[in-house]
């Protein structure tokens, strides 16, 4: 039998987490119904963050009767996303429509060092139809020109600060921001976490993209170097995730190209909208000295 099925049938459905080997499952003492059982099939090993139970695979695999594993005899795929079309939130408008939503989000924009005529370009939207999108205004997300995936992004503080597109429908694991405006060939590029710090690096003079997080997917991975950069700088938040993702980054990329790479550190606990743009031009080149 899959050694996955095994686990399965004993504590029930499992939850891909990361990559095409590891997985989640509830604890094995059945007292906690949340996925804290992370099996690596491809390290051989487990830990349960519930109960405390680990070791190598084979110590689970004996406990429930069997005398061995193997690895999952086909790749789990990542879920499929519905083929409908991604749509913005109902009765989507403009932010530059409306004045007072105008000057709130121009306040937020201003909050990070960055211009107003975000708005005026018309990137970003606003619904009232929709009470989750109160507060809040729409930052689409397009690739080849398309609509692939929206963020909403409060700007009163209120949490959770964002509010993505329904998994179902588009996964931002799957998309860079601002992929469109790249070009092939370019001198460098800088891959940061946020869409502010992506905007403020731009506004620093420089191309950039985003990737939603501090966790470079594959599939992102794979449109970044389509384009082909030709240096290409990670420019993670100052937090240790930031630190320990920029890193993953980078060791990602410099196995799938002979370009230089480069981890950018800014100061601790800060992101890169939080810097001057002299700052982040002076981290990037030296330029802002």
């Amino acid at each position: 039998m899959n050694s996955l099925k095994v686990l399965e049938r004993k504590f029930g459905k499992s939850l891909l987490k990361q990559g095409e080997y590891l997985f989640r499952h509830p604890c094995p003492s059945g007292k906690d119904r949340k996925y804290r059982l992370g099996v690596n099939f491809r390290k051989g090993k487990f830990n349960c963050f519930n109960c405390g139970f680990r070791g190598p695979l084979r110590l689970l695999f004996a406990s429930l009767g069997y005398g061995f594993y193997k690895l999952p005899v086909q790749k789990t795929e990542e879920p499929r996303l519905s083929t409908l079309p991604v749509t913005l939130p109902k009765g989507s408008k403009l932010v530059s429509e409306n004045p007072k939503i105008f000057a709130l989000v121009s306040m937020f924009l201003a909050s990070r060092g960055l211009a107003e005529n975000l708005i005026a370009l018309g990137r970003y939207f606003y619904t009232v139809h929709d009470l989750r999108m109160r507060n809040r205004f729409i930052v689409p997300i397009y690739e080849d020109g398309e609509l692939v995936s929206w963020v909403a992004r409060s700007y009163t503080g209120e949490e959770p600060k964002e509010i993505s597109c329904p998994s179902e429908i588009s996964s931002r694991s799957h998309y860079l921001y601002n992929f469109d405006s790249l070009k092939n060939n370019a001198d460098l590029v800088v891959l940061t976490e946020g869409i502010w710090d992506c905007e403020k690096v731009m506004q620093a003079g420089y191309p950039a993209v985003a990737s939603f997080g501090c966790h470079l997917s594959d599939i992102q991975l794979g449109k970044l170097l389509s384009k082909y950069p030709v240096c290409t700088y990670i420019m993670y938040d100052g937090d240790q995730a930031g630190l320990d993702g920029a890193i993953a980054a980078y060791r990602k990329i410099i196995k799938r190209c002979s370009t230089p790479v480069q981890i950018i550190r800014i100061p601790d606990e800060k992101d890169p909208c939080d810097l001057k743009e002299a700052g982040i031009r002076w981290l990037i080149k030296g330029e802002g000295g």
